[in-house]
């Protein structure tokens, strides 16, 4: 079962306390959500359009200035919307608001966005170095959500590419995309294990 949580981030929140809202199940954005989720999911037995158990939109202001000063600055920023699977502790569903479990990653990058300090906290191999992951399909970053009480979570972001490095092979020891690109994509097809297109960004917060 999952809960599906659209969120837009740069980097950091402040004290600015972001806002959660339910996303009617009879609006055009919860199916627009819904059906992205089940269509990217390409690997193992999908999941059916009732084992959603809710979509939150979450209203951080000051992470989307950030975001929209950051790839307003890209000659061209190559935005782009693809999921993010990581931990999720709290029951979202029934609080409907954000918790202040430090374990809860879901909700910690909810409330202050994406930390460098917990890259590779419970993920030890990365392919593309030092980063955070983006999938363009839903059941890839399924297999790094962790939740609590028999539901998931995962974010939907977006993020602005830039000039991205495309990799045809591991680049395990990148700390930060090369000299004049913004982030890191695999290319599926180009390497044994690079089966699915994703992005790697390094978060840098000031």
């Amino acid at each position: 079962m999952y809960k599906l949580i659209r969120s837009s981030y740069y980097v950091h929140a402040g004290n600015q306390s972001p806002k959660v809202w339910l996303v009617d199940v009879r609006s055009k954005e919860y199916t627009t959500v819904v059906d992205n989720f089940l269509k990217t999911w390409i690997k193992n037995s999908s999941p059916a359009k009732h084992d959603i158990k809710a979509v939150f939109f979450i209203d951080a202001a000051r992470i989307h200035k950030r975001f929209v000063q950051y790839s307003s600055g890209l000659s061209s920023p190559n935005t782009v919307e693809v999921f993010h699977g990581t931990i999720l502790k709290c029951n979202i569903t029934a609080s409907q608001t954000l918790c202040s479990d430090a374990s809860c990653s879901i909700c910690g990058i909810c409330r202050i966005g994406f930390q460098s300090g917990t890259v590779r906290q419970h993920v030890p191999f990365q392919r593309l170095g030092r980063a955070f992951y983006f999938g363009f399909h839903s059941s890839k970053c399924h297999e790094y959500s962790e939740g609590a009480g028999g539901l998931r979570g995962m974010l939907l972001c977006e993020v602005a590419q830039g000039n991205t490095f495309k990799a045809t092979r591991d680049m395990t020891n990148l700390t930060g995309p090369p000299s004049g690109y913004h982030s890191v994509s695999a290319i599926p097809g180009t390497h044994s294990g690079m089966n699915y297109p994703e992005v790697a960004v390094n978060v840098h917060v000031p």
